[in-house]
């Protein structure tokens, strides 16, 4: 879980054009992750982190990924 925590304080150090370039990325989705795991606002869904872990992160680094190779 720290993983996807220091992933979404990252994100919310992108500069905001950089992020409007790259749309497909779900920046506000990272950083609210972060949010909900450091902060507990609702309690944590394991079945949720779970699910990003092996469903969403690795998607998201093979869009990273292409972020990097264009940059």
């Amino acid at each position: 879980m720290r993983s996807l925590e220091i992933i979404g304080e990252a994100t919310k150090k992108i500069p905001t054009d950089f992020k409007k370039i790259w749309l497909n990325i779900p920046w506000k989705n990272m950083a609210g992750m972060r949010d909900r795991l450091i902060y507990d606002y609702i309690g944590v869904n394991y079945a949720i982190v779970w699910d990003v872990i092996i469903n969403k992160i690795p998607d998201l680094h093979k869009q990273i990924s292409a972020v990097l190779n264009k940059e």
